[in-house]
């Protein structure tokens, strides 16, 4: 059942991350809108385009603003 929902609601929204007051890492924010997709395709493009940032590469600037709390 889950593989069958995330192949029919297939999403390539891009998932932002938010500095939180009390949280030492980013996190993330799904209050966006979605579109779904053609899942083939994306996993076509996944294979592609893949990328790995390692946790201790992630870089919190000097102006960062943290949310008071969570999205």
């Amino acid at each position: 059942m889950m593989r069958q929902n995330i192949m029919c609601r297939s999403d390539v929204t891009m998932i932002t991350y938010d500095w939180v007051k009390g949280s030492k890492d980013p996190f993330p924010n799904f209050n966006i809108p979605h579109k779904c997709r053609n899942f083939d395709k994306i996993l076509d493009w996944v294979d592609e385009h893949r990328v790995f940032v390692p946790k201790s590469k992630v870089v919190r600037q000097d102006d960062t603003v943290d949310l008071p709390s969570p999205p």
